[in-house]
Parts: C-alpha cells; structure tokens; sequence
C-alpha cells in the first residue's frame, strides 16, 4: 500500500491544471521549493513519473495523465465525506425517528413534519403510530428518537416540553345511564369500570402511571378501582367503549379523529385537562432532535396553535 497524502494529491492537481510550478505555487500559496519537494515525494512513493520537466515546460508523462482523472476523484470523495459527516453532526443529512399516538398534537404536528421536511431535505423521517401499552411512542425502549405524547410520561431519561393544553371528556355508550348529561363530575363516575391492564402484560411503570391518569386512579376515596377490561390500542378500545364494557377519559381532540357511533363525547368536570407535548431522550445527543424540537417550539411560540375539534352531535 502507497501512503499518499490527500495535500500531494492536491498539489499534483495543481501543476497539472497550471503545467507551470510557479503558477500552481502561487495558486496554492507555497514556495516553489515545497511544492517540487512534494512532487518529487508523490512520485517516489508512486515509483512513477507524473510530470516531464525541462527548463521551460512541464507535461503531464502518460501516467500522470491517467493518475490525474483519479486524483480527482479521491479530491472530491474526501470532500463528499467530510461534507456529508458535518451535515450529519448539525443535523442535515440522516434518519428522523418520530413516534405519535392517534393524531397527538395535531395540527402543529402536521405542520412541524412538513417545515422540517423543506427545511433539511436529506433528513428521512420516518412516523411510527404507537399503542395505548406505549406511551412514549418508542423512547422508552430507544425505538424512535422524538415523539408527540401525552403526558403524564414519569421516565428519568425522557425529557418532555409541554404544547397546549386539552379539555378532557369522558366517553360512554349511547345507551349509558350518563349519556344524555352535558357534562360529567368526577363523583359521577365513582363507581363506574374503566380500563385497566393486568400485571401479567409486565408493562412499565412508565405505561401504567399514564394509564392510571386517564382512568383516574386511585378513586377519590384512595381505593383502586377494579375492573377486567383490558385493551391495548384504539380499536379494542372503541369496541369495548360502544359495548358499554367501560367508560374512559380522553383528549377533546378525539371527538374529532373519532366520531364512532354508538359512543358519547360529554365534557368533564372537576378533572386536570390532557397536556400535549414533544418528547425525547436525556441520555442522547441527537442534532436531528434538537433541530426539529426547535421546529416545533417556534411553531407553537408563533401560535400554531390546535383548530377547535368538530362538534359531534
């Protein structure tokens, strides 16, 4: 193996172009004594002559001619690889791992995919849907790199920054004893099933303080509410709610994404709204992160703010 360095190479390029050792000097900003001493090493280490030299001329020999279109190459290929490796660190070339659950924080979320889209056109995302049993949306078990969640999300390596705010409603069947009120206190529902998940599924604590949030455990009475409904996404979640196997909680925005029949939107009293957020991992220094983190926080400063959900009727 030839140890060549990538500077001979752009000194022989130099010569090359100019066929003169004192134009491609000073094109280089050398003496012409460094330049020739670097030549001549070039094509020592090469075992070839790369230039014919007389007192007024200098020619490529046949081999430098050929040894030219390759330095070439090499010249741009380093400097292809140097370009790629600090777009790469800032965040501009790569794979962006979004997790989501639903349509969380929509429409800002929409609106955040698409400018960092235009914004760092090299950069792939890539959207994962995630089920109730996960939270995170992927950052708890280093699936996805930034998510949008609903908090709580109680994880020492998950940092979470709030969006906006969302009224919660509890859903029930349409021929629940609660389903013609206009709203609903929270000791109404007291001795009501809501959904629970069994120990044996070995869920996170992570997934089941978030599951207790929305099926307000404990009861206000310090009691755990019990109940063998078990779901583990939306869909087993809805079928189960027009079954009028249980009721839940839920982000006003569901009235929207949802509208399912046989199932009632009736707003909550007395209860701490849902809190929509972006989140991602402590513990990991991703550029790609931290650009479309910033994406989204300019996005919500700047008042992109959730439409009001379509009433359902």
């Amino acid at each position: 193996m030839v140890d060549i360095e990538l500077r001979q190479l752009r000194y022989f390029v130099a010569v090359a172009d100019e066929l003169h050792f004192s134009r491609a000097a000073a094109r280089l900003r050398l003496d012409q004594p460094t330049l020739s001493r670097h030549v001549r090493r070039l094509e020592q280490g090469l075992g070839v002559k790369l230039f014919e030299r007389t007192t007024r001329n200098v020619a490529l020999t046949e081999a430098g001619r050929v040894f030219l279109q390759k330095a070439r190459d090499v010249l741009e290929a380093a400097e292809s690889a140097v370009s790629t490796v600090r777009d790469a660190a800032e965040g501009r070339t790569g794979m962006l791992r979004v997790g989501m659950m639903v349509q969380t924080a929509e429409p800002l979320r929409s609106a955040a995919l698409n400018l960092f889209e235009e914004r760092y056109p090299n950069v792939e995302l890539k959207l994962t849907s995630y089920p109730f049993v996960d939270p995170s949306c992927g950052l708890e078990a280093r699936g996805t790199d930034v998510a949008f969640v609903w908090l709580p999300i109680e994880h020492p390596q998950i940092e979470t920054e709030r969006l906006f705010d969302e009224p919660r409603y509890f859903i029930v069947a349409d021929h629940h004893r609660l389903a013609g009120k206009s709203s609903i206190r929270r000791e109404e529902v007291e001795d009501e099933p809501f959904f629970t998940w069994p120990e044996s599924w070995g869920l996170s604590a992570t997934t089941m303080s978030w599951g207790d949030f929305f099926q307000l455990q404990p009861k206000l009475d310090g009691t755990r509410r019990v109940s063998h409904v078990h779901v583990r996404d939306e869909n087993e979640w809805l079928d189960s709610l027009v079954r009028g196997r249980a009721i839940s909680t839920t982000p006003e925005s569901m009235k929207t994404y949802y509208p399912w029949p046989g199932i009632r939107y009736i707003p909550a009293e007395g209860i701490d709204p849902v809190v929509a957020a972006i989140a991602w991992r402590r513990d990991e220094d991703n550029p790609f992160v931290r650009n479309f983190v910033q994406i989204v926080r300019d996005l919500r400063d700047a008042g992109a703010e959730r439409p009001l959900p379509i009433a359902v009727g």
